[in-house]
C-alpha cells in the first residue's frame, strides 16, 4: 500500500486547490477525516515498552456524482507500521432516498460495536470482541455488493460478500450473505439484529465444506433528559456458531459474547474552550467457542472500559481512559491499560 501515498497527496492537493476541503467546493472533491495522537501506558507485567505513544490518520473522499450516484474511498495510516490500509471502497446508487445499492468492499453489518463511526467512540478503542478472530468470520469487511433500505422508522439491509475478508484475495467459492434489520419506534431508541453466515472447505481437497451461524442483537438508547444532558445506553449480544469442520466424537459450542455501555453528555455553556463532558464506561464479556469432549471451564475473558471525554468545540475531543483487562483463568493475571487520547475531526 506505499503506492497509495502519492495518490493521497495528489487528492489532497487538488481540494485544497478547489478552495475547501471537507464541507464545501466541488462535490466531487468532498474528503473528512479524522486524526488520534497517543499516549498509552501498559499495565500488564513485564510489558516493554511500559509506555508508547502513536498516531493514527483518517481520510476518506466522498465524491458525489449526482442525487443517484456516490461514492467512499477511505484510507487509515498507523503509525506502527507506517503504511497507508485500505478500509472501505464503494459506490452506492441510490433508488430513492430509501433504497440504496452499494457495491465493493465495506463493513458488513455485522455487530453494532463494530459498524460505529469511528470519529465518534466514546473510547479509544472499539469493544474488545471485536479483535476476537471468531468476530471476523461473520462480521468485517468484505467485498461484494449490498442492498440497504431506511424508512425512516425501520430498515433492512441485506449483503453477498465473497467471504475474503479484509482486503486478502478471493479464493474459494465460498460466499457469505448477512441480513441486518432494524427499528426505531422512538427518535431516541434503536433496535436491531443481524444474521451472519460462514463456510469454507474442510481440507485442500476442496471437495466438501461446511458452514456456520452467527446470530446479534442490540439495543441503543441516546435518551434527552434535559436542555444539555443526554443519557446514552448501548447493550449487545452475539452468538457465534463454532467455524470448522464436525469431528466425530467430539462436541462444539458456540462463543458468547455480551456488552453494555452506559454514557451522559453534558452541555457546557459560557466556557472558554470546553464544550461538553461525557463519562462513559463499557463492560464486556467473551465466551470463545470450542470443540472437544466437553466445554471448557476457563476460558472466558473479558474487560472494563473506562472514559472521559472533553470536548473542545465539535472539532477536538480529549479523552482520558482505561481498559481493565479480566480473565477466568486464574493462572492468567488481569491488568489495567491506560491512555491520553487526543481526537482531531476535520
Amino acid at each position: 500500500m506505499r503506492l497509495v501515498m502519492p495518490v493521497l497527496v495528489l487528492a489532497s492537493f487538488c481540494a485544497f486547490a478547489g478552495g475547501e476541503f471537507s464541507t464545501g467546493g466541488s462535490e466531487m472533491w468532498a474528503f473528512k477525516g479524522y486524526s488520534f495522537a497517543t499516549a498509552y501506558i501498559y499495565g500488564e507485567e513485564d510489558h516493554e515498552p511500559d509506555m508508547a505513544f502513536r498516531a493514527i490518520t483518517d481520510l476518506t473522499w466522498v465524491p458525489r456524482v449526482n442525487d443517484f450516484l456516490d461514492a467512499k474511498f477511505e484510507l487509515k495510516l498507523y503509525s506502527t507500521d507506517g503504511e497507508v490500509h485500505l478500509e472501505d471502497v464503494y459506490m452506492n446508487l441510490h433508488f430513492s432516498d430509501q433504497v440504496c445499492l452499494r457495491g465493493g468492499q465495506f463493513k458488513r453489518p455485522f455487530g453494532y460495536g463494530y459498524t460505529e463511526s469511528g470519529s465518534g467512540l466514546r473510547f479509544l478503542d472499539r469493544p474488545l470482541w471485536t479483535g476476537y478472530s471468531g468476530f471476523g468470520k461473520y462480521g468485517k469487511r468484505d467485498v461484494g455488493f449490498g442492498l440497504y433500505t431506511d424508512f425512516d422508522v425501520a430498515g433492512l439491509d441485506i449483503v453477498y460478500s465473497n467471504g475474503s475478508r479484509d482486503n486478502k484475495p478471493e479464493d474459494d467459492s465460498n460466499k457469505q450473505i448477512t441480513f441486518h434489520g432494524w427499528a426505531s419506534p422512538t427518535d431516541w431508541v434503536t433496535l436491531g439484529g443481524s444474521y451472519g453466515s460462514y463456510s469454507a472447505y474442510e481440507d485442500s481437497t476442496m471437495e466438501s465444506s461446511f458452514s456456520s451461524s452467527g446470530f446479534g442483537g442490540y439495543a441503543a438508547l441516546k435518551y434527552p433528559a434535559s436542555d444539555n444532558v443526554d443519557i446514552g445506553f448501548f447493550g449487545e449480544y452475539l452468538s457465534l456458531g463454532w467455524w470448522g469442520p464436525e469431528v466425530s466424537g467430539l462436541d462444539t459450542g458456540n462463543a458468547g459474547i455480551y456488552s453494555v455501555e452506559l454514557n451522559a453528555m453534558f452541555g457546557v455553556e459560557n466556557a472558554w474552550l470546553l464544550t461538553g463532558i461525557q463519562p462513559a464506561v463499557r463492560y464486556e464479556q467473551i465466551s470463545p467457542a470450542w470443540q472437544g469432549t466437553e466445554a471448557p471451564d476457563s476460558d472466558n475473558y473479558g474487560a472494563m472500559d473506562f472514559c472521559l471525554n472533553l470536548f473542545m468545540t465539535k472539532y477536538n475531543t480529549v479523552q482520558i481512559g482505561a481498559r481493565n483487562y479480566s480473565f477466568e483463568d486464574e493462572n492468567t493475571d488481569g491488568y489495567t491499560d491506560m491512555y491520553l487520547n487526543w481526537r482531531m475531526k476535520f
